[in-house]
């Protein structure tokens, strides 16, 4: 298997992060709002 990697530099910004525990099958409800 070849992988491949590519390195950028990007300029600063804004970043949010959301940590949350869920079961593997409430995913995809789960996705949503925490991106909204």
């Amino acid at each position: 298997m070849t992988v491949s990697v590519n390195v950028q530099t990007v300029r600063p910004r804004k970043l949010a992060a959301v940590r949350r525990e869920i079961a593997p099958d409430e995913v995809g409800s789960a996705w949503g709002p925490a991106v909204s």
